[in-house]
């Protein structure tokens, strides 16, 4: 039962982790600019958006890493 118990812990990290990281990329693509704007414009959104991205991926990697310490798996 603990192989049962592990894949169960996987599936909600993973179902966590996915719903934080669909949540941010629908911010993102609402706050998105016009389409008409500059192409300078464009490249410099689209930096700042990897850049959170980045950032959102590396706090659910935490997350992550945090229930797994705490439920003591590897």
């Amino acid at each position: 039962m603990p192989e049962k118990e592990d894949t169960s812990k996987g599936i909600v990290i993973g179902a966590i982790g996915g719903t934080v990281l669909g949540a941010a990329v629908a911010a993102l693509l609402a706050a998105r600019p016009a389409e008409a704007a500059p192409s300078d414009e464009k490249l410099n959104y689209l930096i700042a958006a990897q850049e959170i991205m980045v950032g959102l991926l590396g706090e659910i990697k935490g997350s992550i890493n945090q229930l797994l310490e705490k439920e003591e798996l590897p």
